[in-house]
Parts: structure tokens; C-alpha cells; sequence
């Protein structure tokens, strides 16, 4: 059996096929083998043609779910297994899951609560009633006048569990107040309570540094964790409260948060974890009527990439039935959520960054409907600058020449600043302001320096201007790289021959080492030779001006 579409030659065959079939979805491979295996069964050739061609192959998915693809998991960071660091505990199944939409909604105190949670992320429902039903549970359990009824339920389990004695430990959970399962039942929880422990010695080392890092006038401190804010500083009061002031509250490199009893509580630098708690909000919005399609350009560190992942994660979070952080959202049902936002490589795959970036795009170009997301980030920039903007135009150019209703929902964010003048020219100017909508990430410049704004404008700016050098500079590269760097890009431009280094960096070294030199000669005679000799051999080392 032949594939009509595939090359001839074996080897770019096997490529193309790798592109059209994720390899790493092991139970799709497994159903396109068995499909494969039927239709290779004597009273299927008997029925069928002799010699008949496969002319395409399509993902199918249950009609009730909502398809993601395993690297849009991934570049959501939906879930976030790794390897159990821990050698002791290390096995080939056992992971540890690192920061994701997982880790942060599971509030589960079972392992039975944390796999049902897991099994409703995996499978993003397009099923209304389902979601309704969540949303309703939802507000149910965080509206007060049902306190009453949760503490009830409560109740009713904490009967339900104390029969369970050889499970839970009875003395410990009389003394901390809480239920406490014996070790080896659940390894999850064992493997917690290590951490917990080991944890207060973490918090002790901290103490230490902040208390050191405080006023003179402070001479105790204590870390404490607190519900939905994480962990903070707690500082007894040094004076009487009625005489505090409001400088008094006021501590150098510490953010006041609020009085409790006979304490101030602030956050530091090192009480802040992995979820930050400042979000520049930014709204989107695509219709059939509206330019569904929308570019976004912008410096690096701008927030682009964050942008697209926000419009993504919370149209996914949407289909599992969970509240969003948005004033206001109103969202259709989606068939799929497609991703070309980050590309893992491996030797296993035989696939290239930029060939993992293609079958990504592939995918999205051949399996999108109306009612699928797709978000581009950067797509094109693992090849050549011409060839990454000709295929970034040409999928822009296929997407806008689709009927009505063939046409996604699209956001694209890009480094190719000559994108809007080519598409103006490939694409009819009305076709452009009927489908195309470009956006900027904004900023501002302060003393010489770009401060990011991460806020959406709609507009195109500075199409032919880039920020590298700027981005350059405030990162720490040497002036000397950043400067040689902007006068090659100049004489690029000005399509000029680009003039060799006036100055060799040997010479300024040369200059360097005598003017050391002469200081240490002017300085008193409290030096060694042998230690005169150490510093100007060291100045050899040195490599940049």
C-alpha cells in the first residue's frame, strides 16, 4: 500500500511520513497499525481495488473532546512530569511534577482526587452541559452560605475514614489536628512529608540570611506560610502599635503586606516563589467578521510569548470547565488548540528543531476547522531568515485565501519586521483588512534604557526597527561587541562594504597594562614583586576591552 502524496525516494519518504504521524502518541500508531494490518487482510483486497493508493491521512478524535496535540501540552505546561531526582526513589514509572496548571489547581488529599483531577485536564470536554455543571460546583463551594453544607460533608467523610484504622494514624492526627496516613500506603504522600521536612531546615537557613539582611533595631523573624499568598517574613513589633508610624513600616527591600495581631508581615526577594503575583492584563478578541487573524510583533523579553500562552491556556481551561483569570471571557467551542511554541528535539525522533516546527504547522494547516486555535510563536526562525519568512508568509497566505468558513482563529507572534510590506504585496489589500489584524507589545525608553511596558497596542510600529543591540547591551554584553555590531548592521542596510576594526583590541590591551602599570609604581612601596608580576601577567587574560 502506497501513500498517494509521499516522495518516491525511501528516505524523504520516511521523513514525510514522520510528519504526518506523531510517533510519540503510542496508542495512535498503535490504531494506524492495526487499521493498516485490516486493510491488508485477504477479504479486504477482495472487496477492494487491486493495487489501491492511501491518498491521505487524518487525526480523528471523539466527537466530545476537544484535541490537543502532546507539544501543546507541553508548551502550556498543562502537566509537568519529570524524573524523581531522588536516586533512592527513582524508578521508571515514578515522576515528580513540576510547575503547571496541574500542580497549581491540585488541592486533592487523595491520590484517587489528584488521578480523577489529571483524567479532566487530559481530556478537555466541548460538552456544555459538563462544563455548566462545573461551573455550577464551582460557585457552590466558594459562596459562604454553603459553608455549613462542605463542613457537613466533612463530617460525614471523617466517619467514613476513621474506620479505615489500619490507615490513618490516630496519634499523630490527634496532635497536629489534621488526618495523617501511616507511611507506606500512599508512596505520593511519603514522598510530600519528606519534603515537608525537609523544607523547615530550608526555612531556618532563610530566617538566618533575611534576619542578618534586617535593621539593627529587629532582632527576631520567622518565615510563615499563609493560604493563597504564599510564604512571607513575620516581624513581632519593635515598638508599641499605637506608636508606629507610617515610615516605621517602611524597610528597605521588604513590601509591607499587612498587621496581624502583634506581627507585620512582608514579602522579600526570597520568600517569593515560582507563580508570580503581578499580571499585566491584556484582552483578545476574534470573530468570523473581525480579522481572525492577528500578528504580534514586538523586542525579546516583551512579553509575546506569554501573551499567545495566556489567549491559549485560557481558551483550554474554558473546555475543562474551570474559572479563568478574566473580568470577562465568552468563548465558542473549539475543535482544536494547535501550538508551534516550543519544539523539543531528540535523537529518538530522528526530527530536527526546525522539522519538529514543520510537522507542528503541518498538523495545524491540515487538520484546523473554523472553530480550531492556532497560535505561531516565532515559527520559521530555525532556518534561514529568507526561507523561515517565505514559509511563514506562504502558511499566512493559505490561511487568508480559505473560505469563511475554513478559517481559524489565528495568532501569530514574529521577529520578521518586513512581514506587513510583503503581505501587501502577495495579498489583495482588502483580503488584508478583512482577515488581518497586526499587533505591538509597547514600551518605553527611560535613560537610554527600553523599560517593557507588556501591554497590547493595536498598531504596527516600527516595522524596519529592531532592538537587538539595545537588548544586547542591557544584558551584559561588552560595549565594544554592541557597537561593532550596530556599524555591520548599518553598512548592511546601506547595502555598503563593511569597513574592518580600525583598532586592533590587542593594542587597547597594550594601553591597559601600562597605564596599570604606572599606578602601581605611584603607589607605596607596600607591594611584592612577585605580586607586581601575578598582576600584569593577569592582564594577558583579559579579552575584552
Amino acid at each position: 500500500m502506497s501513500l498517494a502524496s509521499a516522495p518516491k525516494n525511501e528516505k524523504s519518504r520516511k521523513l514525510y511520513i514522520r510528519g504526518l504521524v506523531d510517533f510519540t502518541q503510542k496508542l495512535a500508531v498503535c490504531a494506524l497499525g492495526a487499521l493498516l494490518h485490516f486493510l491488508d487482510t485477504p477479504l479486504i483486497k477482495f472487496n477492494l481495488l487491486t493495487n489501491f493508493t492511501i491518498m491521505s491521512l487524518r487525526i480523528l478524535n471523539m466527537d466530545n473532546l476537544l484535541w490537543l496535540g502532546i507539544s501543546t501540552y507541553e508548551s502550556l505546561q498543562i502537566f509537568s512530569a519529570h524524573e524523581h531526582p531522588s536516586i533512592y526513589k527513582w524508578t521508571k514509572t515514578s515522576t515528580k511534577e513540576g510547575p503547571s496548571i496541574f500542580s497549581l489547581l491540585n488541592r486533592c488529599n487523595s491520590v484517587m482526587g489528584s488521578k480523577f483531577l489529571k483524567n479532566i485536564l487530559a481530556q478537555p470536554t466541548k460538552n456544555l452541559d459538563v462544563i455548566k455543571y462545573r461551573h455550577e460546583f464551582i460557585e457552590f463551594s466558594i459562596n459562604p452560605c454553603n459553608e455549613s453544607i462542605k463542613e457537613t460533608l466533612k463530617d460525614s467523610l471523617y466517619t467514613m475514614v476513621n474506620s479505615m484504622s489500619c490507615i490513618i494514624d490516630f496519634e499523630k492526627s490527634t496532635i497536629q489536628e489534621r488526618f495523617v496516613v501511616k507511611p507506606g500506603f500512599i508512596p505520593e504522600l511519603d514522598e510530600k512529608k519528606s519534603k515537608i521536612e525537609n523544607i523547615s531546615e530550608l526555612l531556618d537557613e532563610i530566617t538566618l540570611k533575611e534576619l542578618q539582611d534586617l535593621p539593627s533595631y529587629i532582632n527576631e523573624c520567622s518565615i510563615r506560610k499563609m493560604p493563597e499568598i504564599g510564604f512571607l517574613l513575620c516581624l513581632p513589633l519593635w515598638k508599641p502599635f499605637n506608636m508606629m508610624t507610617k515610615n516605621d513600616y517602611e524597610i528597605q527591600n521588604l513590601e509591607f503586606k499587612f498587621h496581624l495581631a502583634d506581627n507585620l508581615y512582608y514579602k522579600t526577594s526570597r520568600c517569593y516563589e515560582k507563580y508570580v503575583d503581578r499580571f499585566v492584563p491584556n484582552s483578545y478578541y476574534s470573530s468570523k467578521t473581525s480579522q481572525s487573524i492577528k500578528i504580534l510583533t514586538g523586542f525579546n523579553s516583551s512579553g509575546k510569548s506569554i501573551y499567545l500562552k495566556q489567549v491559549a491556556l485560557i481558551s483550554y481551561l474554558c473546555h475543562i470547565g474551570c474559572y479563568v483569570p478574566a473580568e470577562y471571557t465568552e468563548i465558542s467551542i473549539l475543535d482544536h488548540i494547535h501550538t508551534r511554541i516550543q519544539s523539543n528535539e531528540s535523537v529518538s525522533f530522528l526530527m530536527s528543531a526546525f522539522m519538529v516546527d514543520l510537522k507542528q504547522i503541518s498538523v495545524a494547516l491540515n487538520e484546523s476547522t473554523c472553530r480550531s486555535l492556532i497560535v505561531l510563536d516565532e515559527f520559521g526562525k530555525g532556518t534561514s531568515e529568507i526561507n523561515g519568512l517565505a514559509l511563514l508568509l506562504a502558511s499566512i497566505n493559505h490561511f487568508v485565501h480559505r473560505p469563511l468558513y475554513l478559517l481559524p482563529h489565528i495568532i501569530i507572534s514574529t521577529h520578521f519586521h518586513s512581514l506587513p510590506n510583503l503581505l501587501q504585496q502577495i495579498i489583495n489589500s482588502d483580503i488584508i483588512n478583512d482577515n488581518i489584524k497586526y499587533l505591538h507589545m509597547s514600551y518605553t525608553i527611560e535613560c537610554s534604557k527600553i523599560v517593557c511596558l507588556y501591554k497590547v497596542i493595536n498598531q504596527i510600529k516600527n516595522q524596519n526597527m529592531s532592538m537587538a543591540h539595545s537588548v544586547a547591551a542591557q544584558n551584559g554584553l561588552p560595549t565594544c561587541i554592541v557597537e561593532r555590531a550596530t556599524e555591520v548592521l548599518l553598512s548592511i542596510q546601506h547595502e555598503e562594504c563593511i569597513s574592518p576594526v580600525t583598532e586592533n583590541l590587542r593594542y587597547k590591551l597594550f594601553h591597559r597594562k601600562y597605564f596599570i602599570e604606572k599606578v602601581l609604581e605611584l603607589m607605596p612601596n607596600n607591594i611584592t614583586d612577585d605580586a607586581f608580576k601575578d598582576l600584569v601577567d593577569d592582564m594577558e587574560n583579559i579579552r575584552y576591552p
